[in-house]
């Protein structure tokens, strides 16, 4: 009888050891749980920033862009009023 009882006893503690080790494998998976939603949340944070971003790249390349065109279009004036003054100046000669 006394055999029993150890036996009993040693489950016991096996059984209080076991819900021990649940409690923190329970603590763990909520803290896991916690993470992956904030991963998420940055996530989503991340690619409307990268969207952002993206605009952003868009609307300074237009910006940058201005100039330069601006310069080919007084190029091109300046070309053609040379060209114009050249073929005035063959026709006129002639």
């Amino acid at each position: 009888m006394d055999d029993i009882g150890e036996r009993i006893a040693c489950i016991e503690q096996d059984l209080k050891s076991v819900h021990r080790r649940l409690d923190v494998a329970e603590r763990s998976a909520e803290t896991i749980s916690k993470l992956a939603i904030g991963i998420e949340r940055l996530t989503v944070e991340i690619q409307g920033q990268r969207d952002d971003i993206s605009d952003f790249k868009k609307r300074i390349d237009a910006i940058e862009g201005e100039p330069k065109n601006r310069l080919n279009t007084i190029w091109g004036i300046v070309a053609a009023l040379i060209i114009g003054y050249a073929f005035n100046l063959i026709i006129g000669g002639m």
